[in-house]
């Protein structure tokens, strides 16, 4: 009993996005699997792609013919894997690309190649296209973004290797340019992305080792507009360039690479013819050359109606995604702009709130300073009471006083008479009974009081005072007043 084979075979196919897996029958064809693959990355622009398998050292990759069977074109493997990738370039990668979903797929593959470092420019040029990047992945510039994460997202390697600059000097510098494309969506950064790029030397070049008639070595390249032949040395320094409308078409013979050239009406068409050193090579060659010709030629015919569609819709799709953009910008800014306000009207209140808070602490000082004034008021009135009537008790007491010290003076005065020794003693008596009220006088109303015994004419109290420690006889005599 024989077991059947599957009729299915699983394929692995590495994206540019993704690696996911189909399922084909054995008898599928490469157009049959590549349309497959397309539906699957949502692409309809398939004119641009193709799929491919690599030899084991990876030295050689060979497109998958879309007219053969699969399985006759592939290796015998376990396992089988194709790559999905840019094939052929458009002269115009803007007017060209029709829908957004194709431009992200090339935007993928060209960023890819630049950061490889196989796509090579200017300095400033390459700092730019890593604001682009991004500016698509990331949005509108954010203050400090950059500062702790890597750049290799952004710069090929090469660059941060060749050139000494730290890293805090490549940040400012994609900053600088990264502010400029603000308010940009990340389709039309990737756009901006791929206009630049499509100015390198390098852009959409695949480079074959040929040599001339002249058996000199050399590099043919195939690009967006022609073959140029560069020197093996520099690629960048080109020999000849042949564009696509000067040439009819490609032929091969073994090694032999043969460019039919066009006949102007001046000259007769001159064929240039290459060797290549291997025939597998020379075949990839002719088909690549070939390919991006035919590609050219379908640039010059009208649309198809197909096409007119595809145009129409993207181009509706593109305004609608433009007109999305501009309401959410506009929202954008109505947010900024109210978030402005509340900042400013926040800050107006919180000016308020301490000039209120001011206020209220200086009524509150205020209120009590009052409250003190009041307080030292009622005590000055207090005391100007107590004044008023010890002022009043005072009067009459140095009123008394005065009278008192007057009756001493005449009592004094009798004494110098001619009297007995007792009626000596009892005048004695009288005035050290009238002397005893000086011991109790406070010092301030003393000295009031020897003011009033002087305009009065009076003896002072110090005069009088000893009266109390002394005998009567050792007083001077004065006269009355």
């Amino acid at each position: 009993m024989t077991v059947d084979e599957p009729k299915t075979v699983e394929v692995t196919v590495l994206s540019l996005e993704e690696e996911f897996k189909i399922a084909m029958q054995k008898a599928t064809s490469g157009r049959e699997l590549y349309e497959l693959v397309c539906r699957s990355l949502r692409l309809r622009e398939n004119q641009f792609f193709g799929l491919f398998f690599e030899t084991e050292d990876k030295k050689t990759k060979y497109w998958l013919k879309r007219s053969r069977n699969v399985l006759e074109q592939l290796p015998k493997a376990q396992n089988i894997r194709l790559t999905f990738s840019v094939r052929f370039y458009p002269e115009d990668l803007e007017q060209e690309l029709i829908e957004d979903r194709t431009r992200h797929v090339f935007y993928l593959h060209v960023k890819r190649l630049v950061q490889a470092g196989e796509i090579r420019s200017l300095h400033e040029d390459v700092v730019r296209l890593a604001a682009l990047a991004a500016q698509a992945k990331y949005g509108d510039f954010k203050e400090n973004f950059l500062t702790n994460m890597s750049l290799t997202y952004l710069l090929p390697h090469y660059t941060l290797d060749d050139y000494l600059v730290t890293k805090n000097v490549w940040i400012s510098k994609i900053e600088a340019f990264w502010k400029e494309y603000y308010g940009r969506t990340n389709e039309e950064a990737e756009i901006e992305y791929l206009k630049l790029a499509q100015n390198f030397d390098m852009f959409g070049m695949e480079h074959f080792d040929v040599k001339d008639d002249n058996k000199r070595k050399c590099l043919l390249a195939i690009g967006p507009t022609g073959l140029v032949l560069c020197e093996r040395e520099s690629k960048s320094k080109r020999l000849l360039e042949f564009n696509w409308n000067q040439i009819e078409n490609f032929m091969i013979r073994s090694r032999k690479f043969i460019i039919k050239m066009k006949a102007d009406n001046e000259n007769s068409a001159k064929n240039q013819i290459f060797f290549v050193k291997k025939a597998k090579t020379n075949k990839l060659l002719f088909e690549q050359s070939v390919g991006n010709h035919e590609l050219y030629k379908l640039r010059k015919l009208p649309d198809s109606v197909d096409l007119q569609h595809m145009k129409l819709h993207a181009l509706e799709e593109r305004d609608r995604r433009k007109e999305e953009h501009a309401n959410l910008i506009n929202e954008r800014k109505l947010r900024q702009d109210a978030e402005k306000r509340r900042e400013e009207a926040e800050s107006q209140l919180q000016k308020f709130q301490l000039a209120a808070a001011a206020a209220k602490e200086a009524l509150q000082n205020s209120e009590k300073s009052q409250q003190n004034l009041l307080e030292k008021l009622h005590r000055t009135e207090e005391e100007a009471q107590l004044l008023k009537l010890a002022s009043s008790e005072t009067g009459v007491q140095r009123s008394q006083l005065l009278s008192a010290l007057s009756v001493v003076y005449a009592i004094i005065n009798n004494y110098y008479a001619e009297n007995s020794e007792q009626e000596r003693s009892e005048i004695l008596q009288k005035i050290q009974g009238a002397l005893l009220l000086l011991e109790v006088l406070p010092p301030d109303f003393l000295l009031t009081l020897m003011a009033d015994c002087l305009v009065n004419n009076l003896p002072s109290v110090e005069e009088l005072q000893p009266l109390l420690n002394v005998g009567i006889m050792k007083l001077p005599k004065v006269s009355p007043v």
